[in-house]
């Protein structure tokens, strides 16, 4: 089925849960004392961190930066990490198990480090890999970096494409993702996701007409930068899109071919420039539309009737020679038939059998016609005429409160009590705080990068957030971490190849696997600053602000069956799960699981956990 340019699809049912991924009959973690390896390097010049200024006071700047982390993943190369020290040197960091020690490697130096890091109010450094040999890098103070990697897992040596300025002079941000495309000429297109926190404008071409207090002094801006290289290395900056959001988004990827970008935020996002394509407002469908047209008539029923009313007083004295009444089984039509006055007051298929002997109408001296058709089937009807949305449906009083009735269980501020004979009330009191749903109402927004429509829509609030990690593996996307029930599923974006009508096209998420319990353990730890999962969803881990790390694995098999004392039963499989402590009171600055490492980064040590047992 096709659907118009810049129609927006309301996706509501892409959340569907894979049964076979929930284990029901989970009974928590057990804690393990059993003490997991760990490894520690001291790092020479220490962790390169820029602090919110009082100049960036506002919530959008809390939190898109104010919770960095300072460890950087590599889909192609999943088990190192990258970090940035004080002088800007990006090092390569890897778990060595053979010899049982922590290497770390330089692999580039951003220049001007010295003058660059004092400049004040600027942000961390962030680094990205769009491809198997390109990354890029914004410095934080306003320049974007595109780098040649090579092969990274050689440790070859990074050649700088070129540099440049694309928000202009001294406007700093944030890569969130980038991607790499192949052209059919030499070189290749990469395109980057920025973020960055702006003032909010009151110009006219915004739309503020009044100078009014606004909610919010800031605005967070995605910049959508596509850049251009050829067969030397070197690039230009070919395009510029800009989209505004309300708020800061919990998550924002490119697709693999760049036609779309997947946000996932709170508030409504759109475009707001585009340096080759001019954006096209679309126009407010007919649903949208203020103004609402008078209804030609209005109906109501009984168990045993329908009636419908005309009011046509606006046709002047009339008698009943005027009104031409047509009536059969499942078919009604009405014409006002006078002089120079010709109307078709109703005409079409009815919702179901009526009675043409029992069924009358009546025209009163207020050009009132009334028409009463006797159901020959009691039973609720959905609609009056099939296709005819002219009329207003009007609710039967004695109906209203029989619903009333029947709903005032759910709506009254009384509890509810039982007696011994009947199923015990739903007691509020058993819910915790954790059960409670956020404020925030979070939505799955596809934008197209050509039309600048919004093409998919799916509201999410009804799961909590708990976390985003990495792509499991090259081409793929990120995944997410939902609350469903007290479970946290990992749900991974599939699908919209493009922006077109083909059904088969839409962008669907899919349960690709459970972390049992992952709700309420979420919510017991008061103190979390990061978490994350391993590639191979094995097992996910959650670190506090300072010192304590705790993992969480999925069921495993026991080699030896346990069996409980009291029940006799035989247990066969447990998760278990492991508290961390760290040798250090330093904060923990960044957190990133591999399949066989956590690694862990403080102010001026980095730690590895080795996980595989």
């Amino acid at each position: 089925m096709s659907r118009r340019e810049g129609e927006t699809k309301r996706c509501t049912d892409r959340l569907q849960v894979n049964r076979d991924l929930i284990n029901v009959n989970f009974e928590g973690y057990k804690l393990s004392l059993d003490s997991l390896p760990m490894y520690k390097l001291d790092l020479a010049s220490g962790l390169d961190m820029a602090l919110v200024t009082d100049d960036q006071y506002s919530y959008q700047y809390l939190k898109a930066f104010g919770n960095h982390n300072h460890l950087f993943s590599d889909a192609w190369n999943s088990q190192y990490v990258w970090f940035v020290d004080k002088t800007w040197t990006i090092y390569r960091a890897e778990m060595i198990q053979e010899s049982k020690r922590l290497k770390v490697d330089s692999c580039y130096t951003i220049g001007e480090a010295a003058s660059k890091r004092l400049i004040s109010g600027r942000l961390n450094v962030t680094l990205c890999f769009a491809s198997k040999h390109y990354a890029v890098v914004s410095d934080g103070t306003g320049w974007l970096y595109l780098v040649f990697t090579g092969d990274r897992s050689a440790l070859s040596a990074w050649k700088e494409c070129g540099r440049c300025e694309p928000l202009g002079a001294g406007v700093g941000f944030t890569v969130i993702d980038s991607v790499e495309q192949k052209c059919e000429e030499a070189g290749s297109v990469i395109d980057v996701v920025c973020l960055h926190v702006d003032k909010k404008s009151l110009d006219a071409s915004h739309g503020m007409k009044n100078t009014h207090v606004l909610s919010s002094d800031f605005i967070t801006k995605l910049q959508w930068i596509t850049l251009s290289t050829n067969a030397a290395c070197s690039f230009n900056m070919s395009r510029l899109r800009t989209i505004e959001c309300t708020s800061c988004p919990q998550f924002v990827a490119i697709h693999h071919n760049a036609s779309r970008l997947i946000v996932i935020t709170d508030k409504t996002l759109k475009f707001i420039h585009d340096s080759v394509k001019a954006i096209v407002t679309p126009s407010l469908p007919n649903e949208f539309c203020i103004e609402q047209q008078e209804k030609a008539y209005t109906w109501s029923q009984r168990e045993e009737e329908v009636t419908v009313t005309f009011h046509l007083s606006s046709h002047g004295a009339l008698t009943k020679s005027h009104i031409d009444f047509t009536l059969d089984t499942r078919h009604l039509q009405v014409n006002l038939n006078k002089e120079n006055d010709s109307v078709v007051l109703i005409s079409g298929n009815l919702f179901d059998v009526v009675s043409v002997q029992d069924s009358t109408w009546t025209l009163t001296d207020n050009n009132i016609l009334e028409i009463v058709l006797f159901k020959s089937v009691p039973a609720q009807w959905q609609f009056l005429i099939e296709g005819d949305d002219r009329g207003e449906p009007l609710f039967d009083n004695e109906k209203l409160a029989e619903i009333n009735e029947q709903l005032s269980i759910y709506t009254s501020d009384t509890l509810k009590t039982c007696d011994e004979s009947s199923q015990a009330a739903f007691n509020t009191e058993q819910l915790e705080e954790c059960d409670a749903l956020s404020d925030d109402d979070f939505s799955v927004w596809s934008v197209c990068a050509d039309s600048h429509q919004v093409i998919q829509q799916m509201n999410i609030s009804s799961h909590q957030w708990l976390f985003h990690a990495g792509s499991p593996s090259p081409g793929e996307y990120p995944v997410i971490c939902l609350r469903h029930d007290v479970d946290g599923i990992i749900w991974q974006p599939k699908g919209g190849l493009s922006c077109g009508s083909d059904e088969s096209e839409s962008l669907c998420w899919q349960h690709v696997s459970t972390f049992n319990a992952l709700g309420y353990v979420h919510a017991s730890k008061q103190q979390r600053k990061f978490m994350t999962c391993c590639p191979d969803f094995s097992y996910c881990v959650i670190a506090d602000c300072v010192r304590h790390v705790y993992v969480y694995y999925q069921m495993t098999r026991l080699v030896c069956p346990l069996r409980n004392r009291k029940t006799g039963e035989t247990v066969q499989s447990i998760a278990k799960q492991h508290l961390i402590s760290l040798d250090t009171t330093e904060n923990i600055r960044g957190l990133h699981a591999t399949n066989s490492n956590i690694f862990v980064l403080s102010d001026k040590t980095l730690f590895a956990i080795s996980v595989v047992e």
